[in-house]
């Protein structure tokens, strides 16, 4: 299995701190948000890993070479500022159309996280990753299973709806297996043709009852995206103990 990273967009909401920075290059401890990520694929044997770059893309590519660019492949999103990541999604997988897991590069996760991410027994399977209940404070992706943990909802939603109170918080990671590779690819190309607009979800969402799949609750560890500078601090504060703790045995 290999991994794609979407890292092209400006981080809009944020430009206090992304004017000059890409949003994945925002530091977090010793490294970058996405600097981590890529450093825990590896230490959970993903080596195989594609990045797609957009805004300040230099930067990004520094950074790749700066943690050792084998096994990275760089993919330009020249229509960034058009997109809101199908288009990023759907240049990835037209170099290569083989099962991934897909990391938006605004999550950060534990790395216990990725015990139950990188699931590799189950490569003819797809899930989605969600980090609990969806709360009234929360916006944004949201996934419904039915009893025997399949999906069978997925909205992106703009507020809190006591008719979502049954719904996960979805989070910024899926996986998509064999055996739905080639339909969500083909329905994915199709959507990007029709429009930039819109989320890679979309594709799953209109067709959802032609797609298997289950969903994965990391709840009970840390994980988390951003998209505001208070979220972005909030994170900072959240694993600000596991980094010192691997700093300080990094030291000793």
């Amino acid at each position: 299995m290999r991994a794609i990273i979407l890292a092209a967009g400006q981080g809009k909401r944020m430009l206090s701190l992304t004017k000059d920075l890409p949003k994945c290059l925002l530091p977090l401890g010793d490294s970058t948000i996405l600097g981590r990520l890529i450093s825990q694929l590896r230490k959970f044997d993903v080596n195989d890993i594609s990045v797609v770059v957009g805004y300040k893309k230099e930067q990004v590519i520094e950074e790749i070479a700066r943690l050792g660019s084998c096994g990275v492949t760089i993919i330009d999103n020249e229509r960034y500022t058009e997109d809101i990541n199908i288009l990023s999604l759907s240049l990835a997988l037209q170099k290569d159309s083989s099962p991934f897991y897909l990391f938006e590069a605004d999550c950060i996760f534990e790395d216990k996280c990725f015990e139950l991410i990188i699931d590799l027994d189950y490569r003819d399977k797809s899930a989605w990753y969600t980090i609990g209940d969806f709360t009234s404070d929360q916006s944004g992706g949201i996934i419904k299973t039915n009893e025997f943990n399949e999906v069978i909802d997925i909205k992106i939603v703009d507020a809190y709806k006591n008719e979502y109170k049954t719904y996960k918080k979805m989070i910024g990671a899926l996986k998509i297996g064999e055996n739905q590779i080639q339909l969500y690819a083909d329905y994915l190309f199709k959507a990007c043709n029709n429009s930039l607009r819109q989320y890679y979800h979309m594709p799953w969402i209109e067709h959802i009852n032609e797609f298997e799949s289950y969903l994965c609750d990391i709840g009970h560890l840390k994980a988390m995206s951003f998209n505001t500078v208070e979220d972005y601090y909030e994170a900072r504060k959240i694993f600000s103990n596991e980094i010192s703790q691997h700093q300080s045995i990094e030291t000793y």
